[in-house]
């Protein structure tokens, strides 16, 4: 969920490339292989040495989220699984 928020208040991510945080990032971080710490230190130093990238990144995050990630579009998802899960077999 820290992902989700820093992208969401425009802040560049950087994280390993673990569980579901390639897909949230998407091409608005950048991602490395899990356990490689230079790799990590490296991406964000290069992030603190360029203001237009940083700037970049975090307004593509902004919009990433609210594209992919809206509250009322996942509340309305949810609702269809959990109606299409309660309909009896013979109805699907």
């Amino acid at each position: 969920m820290v992902a989700l928020e820093m992208l969401s208040l425009g802040v560049p991510v950087v994280a390993y490339a673990s569980g579901g945080l390639p897909e949230l990032v998407g091409e608005c971080g950048r991602v490395v292989r899990p356990g490689h710490a230079e790799g990590l230190l490296s991406n964000i130093v290069q992030l603190l040495d360029n203001e237009e990238e940083r700037d970049r990144l975090g307004r593509c995050g902004v919009e990433r989220v609210k594209r992919q990630f809206n509250l009322d579009d996942m509340k309305r998802d949810l609702q269809r699984i959990y109606l299409e899960a309660a309909r009896p077999e013979r109805q699907r």
